[in-house]
């Protein structure tokens, strides 16, 4: 049986949530309270973005600073490595920005890692954003993880998510894998979603090879 990945990227590829910490650098007013309301599922990720992209003061220059000093979980590198080698899939599907991840994946070389997420424009020093497709059905995310996921996934596979936050707890739902920590892992444990708790890819990647070893067969390693 292969392997269909799909993880979050921001907070869950990147060491802290790029976006958040975008906001703070950026934002000049009162973001918390407009996220405070993205958080109660209030307003939507357009609007959010929106209102809080209203109160930045920045260009293009800063915010390629600032990606420059995001880091990224070494092991991910490691774990795309190994996916690539037993032939199953990895994509990242974000609620986040599709600038800032095309930058951080080729930064790290991995610019061959496909990516679902919404659109974001800078245009002098204003920000623009749009919703990547597909839109939830419940029009709050911009990039509906549990559509994509529906798209991706092929008769036979089995879906592993992987995950930390807010925009993750639909797709927890539709995944036969959960991997999560932080907001999503207490989400999964107060509703009873069955999940495996994970620190970083380094966790992920030694279940992925212990999981291998156990299908054998054609789930095996080439064999040069």
């Amino acid at each position: 049986m292969s392997l269909l990945f799909i993880t979050d990227f921001d907070g869950t590829v990147t060491l802290k949530d790029t976006v958040e910490e975008m906001v703070i650098h950026f934002a000049k007013g009162d973001w918390k309270s407009v996220n405070r309301l993205w958080e109660e599922r209030k307003l939507d990720t357009e609007e959010t973005a929106r209102r809080v992209f209203a109160m930045f003061d920045a260009d293009e220059k800063d915010i390629i600073q600032f990606l420059d000093k995001v880091e990224v979980d070494p092991h991910f590198a490691f774990f795309a490595e190994e996916v690539e080698t037993y032939k199953d899939s990895l994509y990242i599907v974000s609620d986040g920005y599709d600038y800032l991840i095309s930058y951080l994946l080729e930064r790290e070389g991995l610019k061959r890692i496909p990516f679902y997420a919404n659109r974001m424009k800078i245009e002098g020093r204003k920000f623009f954003m749009k919703s990547g497709m597909p839109k939830a059905d419940c029009g709050l995310c911009g990039t509906c993880k549990r559509k994509v996921m529906s798209c991706l996934k092929k008769p036979g596979q089995k879906l592993v998510f992987i995950g930390d936050g807010y925009s993750d707890i639909c797709a927890a739902g539709y995944a036969d894998i959960v991997f999560a920590k932080d907001y999503l892992l207490d989400y999964c444990i107060e509703h009873k979603i069955n999940c495996l708790g994970y620190q970083n890819f380094a966790d992920i990647l030694a279940w992925y090879q212990s999981e291998k070893k156990l299908m054998g067969g054609d789930n095996q390693k080439d064999v040069e």
